[in-house]
């Protein structure tokens, strides 16, 4: 079989089927820990006989005759149908993808050397495929596929998040799909990972999301019950919990409103990648009908039930003994002689509720095929019968298509659905009846001869469409749209012509593609209708227009959708009409946030979990936190204290309290960086450069250096003795260095030395709200300091107390928690571009509280032990709402300005003696200490007068 030259395809066709299917059909050997598990390479075959890999090895000299070669395979692995191992190749158009067809012409011909099957250990040189030229590439041991697969155990039942992994799982698809596309082009100098965004989800999130979502789902289908809400959710959790507990077990009412919700629910991820959510959704549907229906009774006749009234609608259009024929289909799928109870759970539940759509065709491939195995799994073995008992795997091709879920039709404006006239009605009904047959047809011919069918159809209905008023280009493209051409992908996407859903889905789940649309690599038609989005602002992220699009797969009012999402969108400016969508047009159920990354690979940092309903909003919304520091597995879930201020910078339409305030500061045409600069500290950027950090002095080039655990609050910095070995010079070489090595040196380590020198502001890093001092003694910082330079043109009118009070202030800090949702977080970060974006008044405003705000600020500096912080929290209120304050009674600027004069008596704090300015200080303080100050009457009457603006920004500390 191996030879280099002239090999007939099917031998390879026949070695794959074999390598991944014998272990699916041969009867199972007890595993060491007794779990029966079905293992691949090491059980029994239909003889009674151990095989595992070495088998093959054993039978090479077989391969060379075909005829003896496709016999062994014949005797250990039937049929199994699903197009699974279908030519690719399209010989009528020459366009080669798999090279399986018969009697190719070169240099078509599939060539597959031995040694990739059966090579041993050897080194090669792989740093030109992967495109990384170091030592462990250009000296990898590789070995052939046979050895590998032998060194592993496998298992072919997917496992659940509760389970141990003892063997590699049908999930590694999605992990092998992620790696593929992790695969270096050196053409276009990336991957394919970074061309499409995608990233393949880890199992307990999965898990999680797929919960939330059949529970807020299950909760819909209860909306006429007279029941405890809370109550039901507690039951809806249990009944979804891998334990035994079936809390509805004495209700069977309640059961059968459960099994009904399930067989009526329609599902879809609208970027399904290799199947993790479809699947996810798969398992936990099954798991709540082994609790509620452990002897499968309701589900068959429900099953039953709905084909007798098909006959009445699609199945009318077939013979009296297609539809028998169907009956016993279904009778068979619940035999327990033939197969385990799951697979008729499964098989409906694939056929009826679950849908996938991708732009890589490849992905749905992978998608089928863990739906295959699944299948497969609980099917039982009989060698006396013919093809062994395994009934033939159903078609998917309608359930997982490959298409651009973003971009739909063009339909004539009135026009609401595809099918609005009795004839093309006519003409739907039996396209829905061939898909229907197509979807358990079993050989060639009938599948072939159906297909054409389909195709017969869909030009009739492209040529009505037009006569109906349709662009003759959009019926082109429904009626050239081919569900089973396994290697395109279609440029639009329509659930009606693709699925047969007209009202939407009941839910939508899934990890849409992260990735930023750029007007230099996209296609201009393609980036046009990208932008008549309403979440598509300056800067398009290609999620933003899956979470908008969502609303129109859905259903209207009931429909549940569950994203997990980069938590950037809902605080960074470019997602603001994405935030707006969100509030104003769902009810949000759920937010749910971790503490560390989600995804290992992706360039994105932190996740966030949004599960909201297609309904008008309401404001009760539930906070979960997820803290995963140590692993993911059994991870716990956290409620959080509501934090009322995230949720009113969602729903800053509603005019809520507290939204009012917010809205003010996000009017504001200024920021902080209309007024200073920002900058980051040193960050050595790799290993090498860590030296850079040394604790003794060395020479010139050895300056101070601080961190931010050297300073607090208005404090004095402490300097803690370390250095930074500044040397412009050397870091330049170093960056080179990198530079040639293929490593991307991202650290800003070469700056102006006169920013570090200059008179600055300098706040913490490491930190879910802002603590800022003064730095007069020009340290140079670390990358865990941020530094505040005031602009040259705004020196003589702003100082750096100033800036020092309003970045300690509570409503700026209160702001910017609303703003980031750092807060709760293992290692929270204050970020440059949030920092930048701190609003500010204008600079007349500013002028009017400068001095006042500077002297307090100085005197706090003065003395930490005495604490002006109340006056300062005050005015800075008064700069913000300086209306409000007024209308309101509660101004003090006035009564400020008045104690400060007095104490003063026009001389300049910085001109005292420090006995002066201590006595100063100490007047101003018994001032502003007294119960019968007017200031502080006034701070004090805050919560009460200003109930809409002050209150829910002092609750929310």
């Amino acid at each position: 079989m191996f030879k280099e030259a002239n090999i007939k395809s099917v031998y390879y066709k026949a070695i794959l089927q074999n390598l991944f299917f014998a272990s699916l059909n041969c009867p199972i050997e007890p595993s060491e820990n007794g779990d029966n598990r079905k293992r691949g390479f090491r059980l029994k075959d239909n003889y009674g006989q151990h095989r595992d890999a070495n088998y093959l090895m054993r039978y090479k000299d077989q391969f060379k005759n075909p005829e003896k070669f496709l016999n062994l395979i014949n005797e250990i692995v039937p049929f199994l149908n699903g197009g699974l191992f279908e030519c690719l190749d399209n010989k009528t158009d020459k366009i080669y993808i798999d090279g399986f067809s018969d009697n190719l012409a070169k240099p078509h011909q599939l060539i597959v050397p031995d040694f990739l099957f059966f090579g041993f250990d050897r080194e090669v040189d792989l740093s030109g495929v992967v495109g990384i030229n170091t030592n462990a590439f250009k000296n990898a041991n590789v070995k052939g596929l046979i050895p590998i697969l032998e060194s592993y155990k496998f298992t072919i039942a997917e496992n659940t998040p509760i389970e141990e992994d003892v063997a590699l799982d049908p999930e590694l698809l999605g992990k092998v799909f992620e790696n593929l596309l992790a695969s270096y082009n050196p053409e276009t100098k990336t991957t394919a990972r970074k061309q499409t965004g995608s990233f393949y989800t880890p199992r307990e999130i999965v898990n999680y999301m797929v919960d939330e979502s059949l529970i807020a789902y299950l909760k819909n289908s209860f909306n006429d019950w007279d029941i405890d809400e809370e109550k039901l959710d507690k039951q809806l959790h249990e009944l979804l919990s891998y334990d035994d507990i079936n809390p509805c077990a004495e209700n069977e009412d309640m059961q059968k409103q459960i099994i009904h919700a399930l067989d009526n629910c329609k599902i879809l991820d609208p970027a399904c990648g290799s199947g993790a959510f479809p699947m996810g959704i798969l398992q936990k549907m099954v798991h709540i009908l082994q609790k509620v229906d452990p002897e499968n009774e309701y589900w068959k006749e429900l099953q039953l039930n709905k084909a007798l009234k098909d006959t009445e609608g699609a199945f009318a259009l077939t013979d009296k003994k297609e539809r028998e024929q169907k009956l016993i289909e279904i009778n068979e799928a619940f035999d327990e002689k033939i197969n385990d109870p799951d697979y008729a759970r499964k098989l409906f539940l694939v056929e009826d509720c679950i849908y996938g759509v991708d732009i890589q065709p490849i992905a749905t491939q992978i998608s089928k095929l863990r739906f295959f195995i699944s299948l497969v799994v609980d099917q039982k073995v009989d060698k006396d019968k013919p093809n062994f008992g395994i009934r033939a795997l159903p078609n998917l091709e309608t359930k997982f298509v490959a298409a651009n879920t973003l971009i739909g039709i063009d339909k004539p404006k009135d026009q609401i659905t595809l099918f609005d006239n009795q004839e093309i009605q006519k003409l739907e009904m039996e396209m829905k009846n061939i898909r229907h047959r197509l979807f358990s047809a079993k050989s060639p011919a009938t599948k072939r001869r159906l297909r054409d069918k389909d195709k017969e159809i869909r030009e009739i209905i492209g040529k009505l469409l037009v006569e109906h008023g349709w662009g003759n280009e959009t019926a082109k493209q429904l009626a050239g749209w081919d569900p089973y051409d396994q290697n395109a992908s279609s440029p639009f996407f329509d659930l009606e012509w693709m699925f047969d859903i007209k009202t939407g889905f009941d839910v939508v789940i899934g990890n849409p593609p992260y990735k930023i649309v750029k007007s230099s690599n996209t296609e201009p038609v393609l980036l046009k209708k990208y932008l008549k989005f309403y979440s598509a602002d300056f800067k398009v992220n290609i999620y933003s227009l899956f979470l908008e699009h969502s609303l129109n797969l859905g259903k209207d009012s009931t429909s549940i959708h569950s994203y997990i999402i980069p938590d950037t969108a809902l605080n960074l400016p470019a997602f603001k009409n994405l935030r707006e969508l969100l509030a104003t047009k769902n009810r949000l159920i759920s937010i749910s946030y971790y503490d560390e990354r989600v995804f290992e690979n992706a360039e994105v940092g932190k996740s966030v979990i949004l599960i909201y309903r297609k309904s008008a909003p309401i404001r009760k919304i539930e906070f979960r936190h997820f803290s995963n520091s140590t692993s993911y597995e059994n991870v716990d879930l956290l409620l959080d204290k509501v934090q009322k201020d995230i949720y009113f910078r969602l729903i800053l339409k509603e005019g809520n309290a507290s939204s009012q305030g917010f809205s003010i500061l996000e009017s504001m045409n200024d920021s902080l960086d209309t007024y200073c600069e920002v900058y980051d500290g040193i960050n050595p950027g790799s290993k090498e450069l860590k030296e850079t950090f040394i604790n003794a002095r060395k020479g010139e080039n050895s300056k101070k250096v601080i961190d931010g655990k050297d300073f607090s609050k208005y404090s004095k910095i402490k300097w803690s003795g370390f250095y930074v070995q500044y040397d412009p010079e050397l870091v330049e070489i170093e960056r080179e260095k990198l530079k040639k090595r293929g490593i991307d040196f991202t650290a800003r380590i070469i700056k102006k030395v006169n920013y570090f020198k200059l008179d600055k502001i300098v706040t913490r890093q490491t930190s879910d709200t802002i603590i800022a001092t003064i730095d007069r003694n020009g340290f140079y910082t670390k990358n865990s300091v941020h530094s505040t330079l005031i602009k040259p043109k705004f020196k003589t009118f702003i100082s750096l107390e100033y800036i020092c009070a309003l970045l300690n202030s509570n409503l700026i800090d209160w702001y910017y928690r609303t703003q980031s949702m750092e807060s709760g977080r293992l290692f929270p970060q204050v970020k440059i571009d949030r920092l930048k974006r701190l609003p500010c008044p204008d600079l007349a405003q500013i002028e009017k509280f400068m001095s006042s705000i500077t002297m307090l600020s100085t005197l706090q500096f003065s003395n930490e032990n005495l604490n002006f912080i109340n006056v300062i929290n005050a005015l800075i209120f008064e700069l913000y709402f300086p209306e409000h304050m007024k209308e309101h009674n509660i101004d003090i600027l006035q009564f400020v300005e008045k104690d400060i004069e007095e104490v003063m008596q026009g001389r300049e704090f910085g001109q005292l003696t420090d006995d002066q300015k201590e006595k100063v200080i100490n007047q101003l303080h018994d001032k502003w200490t007294d119960p019968e100050s007017e200031i502080v009457k006034r701070i004090n009457s805050f919560a009460e007068k200003s109930p809409d603006i002050l209150k829910p920004i002092f609750e929310s500390k």
